[in-house]
């Protein structure tokens, strides 16, 4: 069989899984590019560009290769999202590990990833200056909720292409989920190798993986809280799950309104924020505007609301 004879029966057997699901897919399911999909599949088994997949269909597959193909095709016909068949998603320019125990990395959480990094850009050109004491130098910073770690680890990679001029980081990721935090430390030891390390002084960069319930687990005051928490309220999870996606129910569901963590978050985020801290907290756009509201009320100040790449309301933050 060649690649493209395989391309084609693929998407054939895709298709028509897909006309047998939709009825029952849920209002929210959307018909997948199954083309795109067959692609990154055939990319990580071969291990080639896909552009050579094009230029080269009439390849002939190995027979192992084959087999292996169209189980992982199995897979995605029962609504598995590719990122979880291929274990990896890439986010801010970066190949994250995933896998159904955490959130598939959006492009929508890209914009707290900018917005955090410039605040600490400003940040850090002030504790460059003599307004800082020596002691305060260091920039602590807390991904609560991290899944996958990708906001926080790109936050570190980003931050760092200034490395010259960029006060050493402090980096928590804290999660319930200890699956989600072993996730989270194999993207960390791909990424920043020697950032676990308990030596001191062995790079500007320190990361500590906290297994945490909010707050609960966490120590010291921080000059960031970044935090992409549950907030999708449990009926809509309950709809969006219904087209096999696999994501965590755990990471999704925030309670009848959408909003139980977000308060508990707001409540007493500013007792781990050193003053001028920042709190960027992603959340639907059916609440951001609420969820700036909380901020205020808890006497957040300089709150606003950021749109997504699609226009949405998408992230909400505000200053201690």
């Amino acid at each position: 069989m060649t690649i493209k004879e395989a391309r084609q029966n693929a998407y054939r057997q895709l298709s028509e899984a897909w006309e047998k699901q939709k009825k029952t897919a849920g209002p929210y399911a959307q018909k997948p590019d199954f083309f795109l999909d067959i692609d990154v599949i055939l990319q990580e088994l071969l291990q080639v560009e896909r552009s050579f997949l094009l230029a080269h269909n009439e390849t002939k597959l190995k027979q192992k290769d084959i087999k292996r193909f169209f189980a992982l095709i199995q897979k995605r016909s029962r609504g598995l999202p590719i990122a979880y068949i291929v274990g990896k998603k890439e986010f801010y320019g970066l190949s994250f590990f995933v896998s159904p125990h955490v959130l598939i990395p959006k492009p929508d959480t890209e914009i707290l990833v900018e917005k955090a990094l410039e605040l600490a850009r400003e940040k850090s050109r002030k504790i460059g200056s003599r307004e800082v004491q020596a002691k305060s130098r260091c920039l602590r910073v807390l991904d609560l909720c991290t899944g996958s770690g990708c906001i926080a680890l790109s936050f570190a990679q980003e931050f760092y292409k200034t490395k010259e001029n960029s006060p050493p980081l402090e980096l928590f990721m804290s999660d319930i989920s200890l699956a989600a935090l072993r996730l989270a430390k194999k993207n960390t030891k791909q990424l920043f190798p020697r950032s676990l390390k308990k030596q001191k002084n062995s790079d500007k960069l320190q990361i500590k993986i906290v297994r945490s319930n909010l707050f609960q687990n966490i120590k010291g005051s921080f000059d960031f809280i970044l935090t992409n928490p549950p907030y999708v309220p449990t009926r809509l999870t309950d709809e969006l799950l219904l087209d096999g996606r696999s994501e965590p129910r755990l990471a999704l569901d925030g309670g009848k309104d959408g909003l139980r963590l977000i308060r508990q978050i707001a409540k007493d985020a500013k007792n781990y924020l050193k003053k001028d801290g920042w709190i960027l907290i992603e959340a639907g756009e059916y609440h951001a505007k609420e969820v700036a509201q909380i901020l205020r009320e808890r006497g957040f100040s300089e709150v606003a609301i950021l749109q997504d790449l699609s226009g949405q309301e998408r992230v909400i933050f505000g200053q201690h």
